[in-house]
């Protein structure tokens, strides 16, 4: 629930902002100095509205990117239904990954935080996987 309701709150806020603001700022002569501009606002924008179902849920596993995902789907004002289901079904997995790794570990503090960084990026490398394949197989199908 709490990844829900976080979620939630960054959606609704980026959906109240809108992405006009972020155009904006991305026209913005010092948007070079964070290397943000409109093409690249656009690329951004049509990648996320081909893959907003995948990209919201397999970047529910990823981390660093679980915490962002939301924004680009209220900026891009992504279906809010789709948006928790995708949403609640990788945050599903990600607590469950969690918690049972904290029940196994849990005498092992020090032998699960030894391992937790191979485990995120072994994570990110079968989503990055997974997100290039769908849009290796959109693009063959075009």
């Amino acid at each position: 629930m709490g990844s829900l309701i976080g979620a939630s709150f960054n959606y609704f806020v980026a959906k109240i902002i809108g992405q006009a603001f972020v155009y904006k700022i991305a026209g913005h002569r010092y948007a070079k100095y964070i290397f943000l501009n409109q093409k690249k606002m656009r690329h951004a924008e049509e990648f996320f509205l081909r893959n907003a179902e995948a990209s919201t849920f397999f970047g529910r596993l990823v981390p660093g990117v679980r915490h962002l995902i939301s924004i680009p789907a209220g900026f891009f004002r992504m279906n809010f239904r789709a948006f928790i289901v995708y949403t609640a079904f990788g945050s599903l997995i990600w607590v469950s990954m969690l918690s049972s790794l904290g029940y196994f570990f849990g005498q092992n503090e020090d032998l699960l935080m030894a391992y937790f960084k191979e485990i995120s990026i072994g994570v990110a490398i079968v989503s990055v996987i997974a997100i290039t394949g769908i849009f290796l197989r959109k693009r063959k199908k075009k």
